[in-house]
């Protein structure tokens, strides 16, 4: 595995450890970042042209993430800069100001609302034709559906291209052609109680943005949470989209675009169901572009325990359009907060159902494996342990208590060993759990 990506938000992260925010660490993590100097230069142009009670907004996902966004956008040879606010005073909906260069200094050419959101979903661009378009995507914060409008700024004049409502939405090069599409993911409520969910796959052309095909999604899907554009093993361009269904249910579907028609073959070919896992877990990247899925597998003894207190395997499965199925590629031990991931031996998984387990230490963080006999107080068969130190809690010469072996650190963390012997065909020798064991990137 190349990496794996560490996407567990804070409010999911209690469900697994117990980790906890105050209520002044997370006034904390949301002040906003502290402005360079090209964009204090670019800010006091904008409060110049619309004055200082305004507040900025800053888009919540995607590549650009600043409130100040420099890129070029029109025909000539300088950049514009482009930034979201609202007014201290007013209705709230967010305002877009586009400045540009003039003699070396920073001027408000172009300023506008933004179809009455209060919040900047994400922005992207895309270059086709000699024109440049800037994606926008904006939504109402109680709301969730997003509003997306597609302009072209040409002549120091933004003209809307293409509006329309969706769930979400990607701007990737799916059908391999050269430039960028839109793909849009849309909830229609046929009735009270049934809805259906569709994906569309749109093109933009002079300034018109044509709609090329769509296809149908999962209807049980609530929210799509994370979407990677990537590449299956074939090399055939992808969308990975990780979808909640429910409080605690997580999914994965792919769209591929051949020809021009939107597939959907986690849903064409009967493959949702292996996708499921608990909410927090994210697809990986691995190699070549391509995405990993996971899912979730309860060890042996913890049929009947509560999610967070069962420690679980997952098992990262990769899509081959050959056999139209989900390949196994590795089973994991992955522990996203403590931040290693331990890679389970062929031999463990080869051993027949229920015969390796685990078991974690709530106080220490140690993860004990061992040869499962029907109780999990039986530890008599241990493997292996693995636990993380901080490493202001060690001596100064890092040394490790007895019977454990580093494995690595990540600055803030040491991470350690204990391997036992069972004298079974389960044993692992030191080079193996080194060669195992990984800290998250």
């Amino acid at each position: 595995m190349k990496r794996i990506l560490i996407v567990l938000a804070c409010m999911v992260i209690p469900l697994f450890t117990g980790c906890e925010l105050t209520f002044s660490s997370v006034d904390n993590l949301m002040k906003p970042p502290k402005l360079t100097e090209e964009q204090n230069r670019i800010d006091a142009a904008l409060r110049d042209s619309v004055g200082d009670a305004i507040n900025l907004v800053y888009p919540k996902t995607g590549d650009y993430k600043s409130a100040f966004i420099v890129e070029n956008i029109d025909d000539e040879d300088s950049t514009e800069a482009i930034v979201f606010y609202k007014t201290n005073a007013g209705t709230g909906s967010v305002r877009m100001n586009i400045l540009d260069q003039q003699n070396g200094e920073w001027v408000s050419v172009w300023d506008n609302t933004t179809v009455n959101g209060t919040e900047i979903e994400k922005v992207s661009f895309i270059k086709t034709g000699g024109r440049v378009y800037l994606v926008l995507g904006v939504n109402v914060a109680s709301a969730s559906d997003k509003t997306l409008i597609i302009y072209e700024y040409a002549q120091r004049v933004l003209k809307q291209v293409f509006t329309t409502t969706c769930a979400n939405f990607a701007v990737y090069d799916l059908n391999d052609d050269g430039n960028e599409e839109i793909i849009t993911l849309t909830h229609t409520m046929l009735s009270d109680t049934k809805k259906e969910t569709t994906a569309q796959l749109y093109s933009l052309y002079q300034e018109e943005c044509r709609q090329l095909s769509q296809t149908r999604m999962d209807e049980e899907v609530s929210s799509y949470v994370n979407i990677f554009p990537g590449k299956l093993p074939d090399g055939t361009p992808a969308l990975f989209l990780d979808t909640q269904q429910g409080a605690d249910q997580y999914g994965t579907e792919i769209l591929t675009a051949v020809n021009n028609r939107l597939q959907n073959p986690i849903l064409m070919y009967g493959l949702k169901e292996k996708t499921y896992r608990y909410a927090g877990l994210s697809s990986m990247k691995g190699e070549n572009e391509s995405y990993l899925v996971p899912q979730t597998i309860t060890l042996p003894g913890y049929s009947e325990a509560a999610v967070a207190e069962q420690p679980y395997l997952i098992n990262w499965y990769q899509y081959d359009s050959k056999t139209q199925s989900l390949t196994a590629q590795d089973t994991t031990y992955t522990n996203y907060v403590l931040g290693y991931s331990f890679k389970i031996p062929e031999k463990w998984l080869d051993s027949g159902e229920g015969q390796i387990t685990a078991k974690r230490n709530a106080t220490n963080n140690e993860l004990t494996f061992f040869i499962y006999h029907g109780d999990l107080k039986n530890e008599a068969e241990t493997l292996l342990k693995i636990r993380p130190f901080s490493r202001s809690s060690l001596d100064q010469d890092t040394s490790l208590p007895y019977g454990y072996t580093m494995l690595g650190s990540n600055g803030q963390m040491v991470y350690a060993y204990n391997l036992k012997v069972t004298h079974s065909e389960f044993d692992l020798t030191p080079n193996e759990v080194q060669q195992l064991f990984s800290i998250l990137q």
